[in-house]
């Protein structure tokens, strides 16, 4: 979805996709509406959940409309509560995975 200033805000269920949205500058939203039939469905809780989504989360239409409004009227700054919780994922920030990945393979003598 595109927003103000051409600002992606990401409304995700539990896709791991949301993590690179978020880094991108996305503002991530997580529509939970089926989370119960899902769960019982798949027969797996996802490790994704109320406390520790790096998002906001909605579970009705309505709670979904009333975020992005929200988020679109804050400009889409992302809560520091947020922003910590994808941090306590995503370790790095700092758009060098790919040489530490690099290092670790020539470490291991694989490259």
């Amino acid at each position: 979805m595109r927003g103000i200033k051409g600002i992606c805000h990401h409304i995700t269920d539990y896709s791991s996709a949301i993590y690179d949205a978020t880094f991108r500058g996305a503002y991530p939203i997580f529509f939970w509406e089926e989370k119960d039939y899902l769960i019982e469905q798949y027969k797996a809780i996802p490790p994704v959940n109320d406390e520790n989504a790096p998002g906001a989360i909605a579970y009705t239409i309505k709670e979904l409309m009333d975020t992005v409004n929200k988020v679109i009227n804050q400009n889409y700054r992302l809560e520091d509560e947020i922003r910590h919780k994808y941090m306590q994922i995503n370790e790095f920030d700092d758009r060098q995975n790919t040489a530490r990945i690099i290092e670790f393979l020539k470490k291991d003598k694989i490259l």
